[in-house]
């Protein structure tokens, strides 16, 4: 028997599909005092014992229950919020499997139509890619009329998270790492995609240093004209500051593979460094600042293809 004062609560969780009658009615009998527990402490109280997570819990205790539960998706947290979409790591309830779910939220989709189109090609463009360094599309579409794609939940966590925790990596760990995003770079430019947005946030850092390139958002199609996608709906430069290539600070459509080859000096910079912008300075060996320079070069003509950075890295790391 549910007390009066949890009945409201109760009857939320319940809407949210999370958990079922006979489970509410257990954990309810596991905790202490319940016939005068508060919203507040039930809801801690099934936290505590791993049957919501915090934000499921906090979710709730404001009364919300929509997108708890998304098609075959139960929503555990928020992972992130980008001009894109939202990101959640999800279960799927399908095979028990962690996913990262990432939607466009409804009124981003109705207030700015072109929103729309770049989500939808961004569902096209990550389908193009397979690579163990690239995270990995495994579905998407439309579910009560919200678009999503689906990607495997990586573990670990971004470079820039590593570099802020760590501070600057040591050399012989940033090349071997940077063999690996180097390498998924390569294959993202051999399906005519560009990246447009490398950046330490968008490279994920997982077990054994296994590196994965993340958020195809703002990728451009080789093929496509000037001016001619959706994907950039005025002249405003896209990308993250501090990692753009000159050309793309000044127009974010011309530009081809080498923009990516200059974002990714930025990153392995950072990485040896540890901050944004400033020159290597250390003693480095002459192979290594050479490359970086010829990948921070200002004429695109002048870098490295991504295959040959791949290359030169993976000879360093031995």
């Amino acid at each position: 028997m549910i007390p009066p004062s949890l009945q409201s609560f109760s009857a939320l969780i319940l809407q949210s599909r999370l958990l079922g009658p006979e489970e509410l009615e257990r954990l309810l009998r596991m905790m202490p005092d319940a016939r005068t527990a508060t919203p507040t402490a039930f809801a801690d109280h099934l936290v505590a014992v791993g049957a919501l997570t915090r934000y499921q819990a906090d979710k709730l205790l404001r009364g919300v229950v929509d997108g708890l539960v998304f098609g075959p998706f139960t929503v555990l947290d928020l992972l992130g919020r980008g001009a894109m979409g939202n990101v959640y790591r999800v279960v799927d309830r399908r095979d028990g499997a962690l996913r990262a779910l990432k939607v466009l939220p409804p009124a981003k989709a109705a207030a700015e139509p072109w929103r729309v189109l770049r989500f939808h090609r961004e569902m096209v463009l990550a389908a193009r890619v397979n690579h163990p360094n690239v995270a990995r599309c495994r579905e998407f579409g439309r579910q009560d009329g919200i678009h999503y794609l689906v990607f495997d939940a990586l573990p670990g966590q971004t470079l820039a998270d590593v570099v802020e925790a760590e501070g600057p990596l040591p050399l012989g760990r940033a090349i071997r790492l940077f063999a690996g995003i180097a390498a998924g770079l390569t294959h993202i430019h051999a399906q005519g995609l560009i990246h447009r947005d490398l950046s330490p946030s968008n490279i994920q850092v997982g077990p054994n240093d296994h590196p994965w390139i993340l958020d195809l958002g703002l990728a451009l199609l080789t093929t496509e004209r000037r001016h001619q996608s959706a994907a950039a709906p005025d002249e405003r430069p896209v990308g993250t500051a501090g990692y753009l290539a000159p050309e793309q600070r000044r127009d974010s459509q011309a530009v081809d593979d080498r923009a990516d080859v200059y974002s990714l000096g930025c990153c392995l910079r950072y990485a040896l460094i540890g901050a944004v912008g400033e020159g290597l300075g250390g003693a480095q060996p002459p192979e290594v600042g050479e490359l970086l320079a010829a990948m921070l070069a200002e004429e695109p003509a002048e870098r490295p293809t991504a295959a040959a950075v791949a290359t030169a890295l993976a000879a360093a790391a031995g």
